[in-house]
């Protein structure tokens, strides 16, 4: 569902790496598909239109706070790069990308600011370094919040899929008693239980006045749509995880960027016992459980 330039790309690569732009952008189009997705189910009279209107509103609400994101990301990803022109410890870090032919990343930044040391740098080199850490912590900051915000997006589409499969295999279900077909009765148990679902308590509804045939063709067309809609739910299950793993990184990435490094004007040192404090952003809204909407 992540796409680039019409082909897949990773998530983990996107929030990583990309820009402001691109991270917002990747979260525009998270948004916009899990939009025409609601109202697709909605035309169909497969979901109650008060039901899809509190979905689209949730999303749109993570669309726009994305939108502030992106200004806050890109104001410090900028500020990083103008300092890689000016600022000295910058200056020998790009001169050290550019020797060794590697990326140029956040974290191949982060990595390079936690090896330096007064014992191989010059103290003076050191005093910038504070300002440094705070702005690249503010781009990680922006980027757990941007990631945060895909995660979600994700989140209520899933929970929008449950409540769709509901429905069709409530639908399913009628027509299967009217026709007799003890089979799809068992297959919708087995999908509602694959998925975690309570079994419908729904009593049947009044048997359908259409021709045998036609009834066939419903159960035919309603099995292929929740088939994909199960596919569907396996793969936002996979985006979640992956965005849970590279939340988790950015993390690590903000905890080690704020490793604390020895003045330049006096020697500092950290007890054991009682470690420097850790700024890190709660995970909040990371769960996959599958509730029924209400």
């Amino acid at each position: 569902m992540c796409k680039k330039g019409g082909s897949q790309s990773s998530l983990t690569d996107v929030i990583l790496t990309g820009s402001s732009q691109e991270i917002y952008q990747l979260i525009q189009y998270e948004a916009d598909s899990a939009i025409q997705y609601i109202r697709g189910a909605e035309q169909q009279n497969e979901i109650p239109p008060a039901k899809t209107k509190r979905y689209i509103q949730r999303l749109k609400k993570r669309l726009e706070e994305a939108s502030h994101l992106r200004i806050s990301l890109n104001k410090a990803d900028r500020s990083i790069e103008l300092a890689k022109k000016t600022d000295p410890i910058l200056r020998k870090y790009a001169l050290e990308i550019n020797k060794a032919k590697k990326r140029d990343t956040l974290e191949t930044l982060v990595d390079f600011l936690a090896s330096l040391r007064t014992g191989s740098t010059r103290p003076t080199l050191l005093q910038t370094l504070p300002q440094i850490q705070m702005t690249i912590g503010h781009s990680l900051e922006s980027r757990i919040k941007m990631a945060w915000h895909v995660n979600e997006i994700l989140g209520i589409r899933r929970l929008f899929s449950i409540d769709h499969i509901i429905a069709l295999t409530d639908r399913l279900t009628d027509i299967a008693i009217q026709l007799e077909n003890d089979k799809i009765i068992q297959y919708v148990e087995t999908v509602l239980s694959k998925l975690n679902i309570p079994k419908s308590s729904k009593q049947p509804s009044q048997a359908l006045d259409l021709p045998i045939e036609q009834l066939k063709t419903i159960l035919r067309e309603s099995v292929m749509e929740i088939e994909q809609t199960y596919e569907n739910i396996q793969v936002l299950n996979a985006q979640k995880q992956e965005i849970q793993k590279v939340t988790v990184h950015l993390n690590e990435m903000q905890d080690k960027s704020k490793i604390p490094h020895p003045s330049p004007h006096r020697k500092i040192t950290v007890s054991n016992n009682q470690p420097e404090p850790e700024m890190e952003l709660p995970s909040k809204g990371m769960h996959s459980g599958s509730k029924r909407e209400k």
